[in-house]
């Protein structure tokens, strides 16, 4: 990323997009949001499929969600959308100052007047009169503004998928590992004079805090033209110690109770309406911080059961789920735990992104 480009106050034009997904932008008061809209290729004669809402990380806008949006929309029949928050992809660019100090709320209040404007969307489309609910799927931080939306109770959905998701009970353990991977983190921040793109300013930060170490330089230099050229400093601080409770994120999810099969082998699951998927090679929200969020979740679940004030399905109620290493996937008290093997952070984008989609479309289908 050139420096030249990278000390840049102005947007770069939008990014082409392949045809099967068209950009629209939403109004707010702040101003207008770019959202990402890829509608399935089924005929219109099929029951429209629950729609995903993809939710993206620091450094990163709805861009980077390409992959996935055509993977599911186009050989899944998937409705998707993704919104990019203020300064990132086409969305409304603040001054320097005031992104940099933009804040995790501010932030979330962009998710969730994209949410919004999906759900009126879908239920225009709807048929029979029922409210749609959307399926979120976030990553990185875009995952911890999606517990901190849910905790809120600023929206409700049917289902949360977390992507190598900043945990809702604090990144400080993220940020040390960033720490231990560039050693030069500090120092390169003071000759930066602090600005918050610092720590991924060079191709070679970028490929090695986000990627596998197989993935070629030139497809790293691509993924570039989907960041902004600045970030928020206090978003990041505002997630660094507990900032949800998980009850709260849990009982922000509708529909727990039910039973489904599973239609490769026809046995009968509970429903786990929250996925954490893990990049295995993943050096900042590494897989044992995940499953560790798993862990907090699932202790949620199973003390909102206890009290009755959700329904366990009746395959969940004597499950009992034994976390012996964060290589070991794992299912049970609500929750999903999957890993991408090789992946690094921004597994969605990585060499084995289609085997992280696989896994997502799985849990998706089990809903």
């Amino acid at each position: 990323m050139p420096l030249i480009k990278f000390f840049s106050l102005t947007p770069s034009s939008p990014l082409a997009l392949p045809p099967h997904i068209q950009r629209t932008y939403i109004s707010t008061p702040s101003g207008q949001l770019e959202l990402l809209v890829a509608e399935p290729t089924s005929s219109s004669s099929s029951a429209r499929k629950s729609p995903t809402f993809f939710a993206h990380g620091g450094c990163g806008a709805a861009a980077v969600w390409l992959e996935y949006m055509t993977f599911f929309s186009q050989k899944h029949g998937i409705p998707c959308y993704a919104v990019s928050c203020r300064g990132r992809g086409a969305s409304w660019y603040p001054s320097f100052l005031r992104l940099y100090f933009t804040t995790k709320r501010m932030l979330a209040d962009d998710l969730v007047a994209g949410i919004r404007y999906v759900e009126d969307l879908e239920n225009e489309k709807a048929r029979g009169g029922e409210k749609v609910q959307l399926v979120l799927v976030g990553h990185s931080s875009g995952g911890g503004l999606s517990q901190l939306i849910l905790n809120a109770g600023d929206v409700s959905v049917q289902g949360l998928a977390l992507l190598g998701a900043i945990p809702g009970y604090g990144s400080y353990r993220v940020n040390l590992n960033w720490l231990r991977l560039d050693p030069w983190f500090n120092l390169r921040m003071f000759f930066h004079f602090g600005h918050p793109m610092s720590p991924l300013s060079f191709t070679a930060l970028v490929k090695q805090a986000f990627f596998c170490s197989a993935y070629p330089d030139s497809k790293v230099r691509e993924f570039e033209t989907r960041m902004p050229h600045s970030e928020s400093f206090l978003w990041p601080l505002g997630m660094l110690f507990r900032f949800v409770d998980f009850r709260n994120v849990v009982r922000g999810i509708s529909g727990w109770g039910g039973n489904r099969f599973l239609s490769n082998s026809g046995q009968a699951m509970g429903q786990h309406r929250i996925l954490v998927l893990a990049g295995g090679e993943d050096k900042l929200v590494s897989p044992d911080l995940c499953l560790r969020l798993a862990s907090e979740i699932r202790g949620a679940y199973s003390e909102l059961v206890a009290e009755k004030k959700i329904e366990a399905s009746n395959t969940e109620k004597e499950r009992e789920v034994k976390e012996t290493s964060p290589e070991v996937e794992t299912e049970g008290q609500g929750v999903w735990y999957r890993r991408v093997p090789g992946a690094g952070h921004h597994f969605q984008n990585d060499l084995q992104w289609e085997e992280g989609a696989g896994k997502l479309l799985e849990w998706y289908e089990q809903l």
